[in-house]
């Protein structure tokens, strides 16, 4: 969860992020709702404070048949999560990682369809996230996703299928296709992705079974982090 200190004043309130009021009550019931609707087994929320507040609105947490973990702290880094999931990519085990690749896709997709048909209609702002900056000549193909803190440069195509994380800058003229480009990524401009998973600097073609583990930084690499603003960083 982001720390809401970082958020304009205007923009900070009392109740935790997690907690904020939408039509249909807090945030954190609607997320708990899209998991279960997603057949996630567990969810993971990392908080920066107010550990207590938050654990109290679970109840007996009977609501949903999810395992639910609240910790405090920092959440973990991309990188970090990139290695949980994909340890055999880097270690160089390739072929052992597709089914977990297709997995995660398979989980993207699940969470847009649903995005697009339930939630869109009643709150359309949420697919382009927070502070995010669309140039002009930009074409959205639905379904899409575009993170928080997101540049996205003139005459690029995002989508169809194509998911955009936390903190990118998508460059000029750039086309993504049914691909996933994890936190934090620049993707140079004129550059075409279809059926890729682009995460720390690598691209994964999911349907070719192609490993680029040593992409040339200047078309994609992770971008350097804002001590106390990289979940809200813009800008190159």
């Amino acid at each position: 969860m982001p720390d809401y200190t970082l958020f304009e004043r205007e923009l900070s309130v009392v109740a935790p992020y997690v907690l904020w009021n939408t039509v249909d009550g807090p945030l954190l019931y609607r997320w708990m709702d899209l998991a279960y609707e997603c057949d996630y087994d567990r969810v993971v929320f990392h908080l920066p404070d107010r550990l207590g507040v938050v654990e109290a609105s679970f109840g007996e947490r009977t609501r949903w048949p999810v395992e639910v973990e609240v910790s405090i702290g920092t959440r973990p880094s991309g990188a970090e999560r990139y290695e949980s999931l994909f340890g055999d990519v880097i270690t160089g085990d390739v072929l052992s990682a597709w089914e977990l690749i297709d997995r995660h896709w398979l989980a993207v997709t699940n969470r847009l369809a649903l995005l697009w048909e339930r939630v869109l209609p009643d709150f359309p702002e949420v697919k382009v996230g927070a502070l995010s900056r669309i140039e002009p000549g930009v074409r959205l193909e639905a379904p899409y996703w575009i993170g928080s803190g997101c540049s996205i440069g003139r005459n690029s195509v995002i989508g169809p299928g194509a998911v955009v994380s936390d903190g990118c800058v998508i460059g000029g003229g750039v086309n993504l296709r049914s691909t996933y480009v994890g936190e934090n990524q620049f993707v140079a401009e004129d550059t075409t992705f279809d059926g890729y998973h682009l995460q720390d600097g690598v691209a994964l073609h999911r349907k070719k079974r192609l490993a680029g583990l040593s992409v040339d930084p200047r078309l994609l690499r992770t971008r350097a982090k804002r001590a106390g603003r990289e979940w809200w960083h813009v800008g190159r």
